[in-house]
C-alpha cells in the first residue's frame, strides 16, 4: 500500500485496526521497531498531539524514503544495542499512558522477547508477519515464557497477519 507516495508495509485492514487499537488501549506513546520505507512513520507523525508520540527505529538510513530521512521521530539505529534498548525503555517509562511497540524489524522474536520485559501493564506488543519470521510454533512459546501477557483475538489477528499482545500483570 501507498500512502502520500510512501511504502507502507501493513495491509488497509492492519492500518485501520491499528487505528481502532490505538483509540480502544488509549494508546499515547507508539513505538515501531523497523520503519523500513517510513510509510507508517508518515501516518503516525501526523496524528501526534499532545496525547500521542510517535518514535520510530530503522537500522539502513538507505532504506529509509529520502523525504521521511530527516524527520526528528525516526532514529537510525539497531534496535538490539543496550543503549537503543535503554532509550527505549526510558521511553516507555516515561509514557503518561499505554505504550505500543511494533515489532517490524529483521528479527521480530528476539524483539518481542526483548521489549516484552521493559513494559508496563496494560501496554501492547506487536509482531508483525505472521507467519514467517514469527511463526506459531515461537509465539507457543512465547506465550508459555511470558504468562503475564494475553495474546489478544489470536485467531482473527495471525489470519490478518500479525499478533497483538497486552501485559496484564
Amino acid at each position: 500500500m501507498i500512502i502520500d507516495g510512501i511504502h507502507i508495509a501493513q495491509t488497509p485492514e492492519q492500518m485501520e485496526l491499528l487505528d481502532e487499537f490505538i483509540e480502544e488501549y488509549n494508546v499515547v506513546t507508539f513505538i515501531e521497531l523497523g520503519v523500513y520505507k517510513g510509510g507508517l512513520s508518515n501516518v503516525m507523525i501526523k496524528r501526534q498531539s499532545e496525547n500521542f508520540k510517535y518514535y520510530g527505529f530503522e537500522f539502513d538510513l538507505t532504506a529509509i524514503e529520502s523525504c521521511m530521512r530527516s524527520a526528528p521521530e525516526i532514529t537510525v539505529a539497531d534496535v538490539n544495542l543496550k543503549h537503543i534498548i535503554e532509550m527505549i525503555e526510558q521511553l516507555i517509562s516515561a509514557s503518561n499512558g499505554v505504550a505500543y511497540v511494533l515489532c517490524d524489524t529483521f528479527n521480530k522474536p528476539r524483539e518481542m522477547t526483548t521489549y516484552a520485559k521493559l513494559l508496563r501493564v496494560g501496554d501492547l506488543l506487536e509482531g508483525h508477519d505472521f507467519p514467517g519470521e514469527v511463526s506459531a510454533e515461537f509465539l507457543d512459546k512465547f506465550g508459555e515464557e511470558n504468562p503475564d501477557f494475553d495474546e489478544i483475538r489470536p485467531d482473527e489477528f495471525r489470519e490478518l497477519g500479525f499478533t497483538l499482545w497486552r501485559k496484564v500483570k
